[in-house]
């Protein structure tokens, strides 16, 4: 396991975090996820 620094850039429209330095080659997907407030996870797909 290998530790890799990031970075983020913040204005006022816009908050952007990057890890220039990770090697995406042998990813095949990659995901961020953050949470909102007052939303139930797993609910919105089993209510169809």
């Amino acid at each position: 396991m290998k530790i890799i620094e990031g970075g983020s850039f913040k204005d006022k429209f816009r908050f952007i975090r990057f890890m220039n330095d990770f090697d995406l080659v042998k990813v095949r997907r990659m995901y961020l996820i953050k949470p909102e407030k007052n939303v139930i996870r797993a609910w919105q797909g089993h209510k169809k």
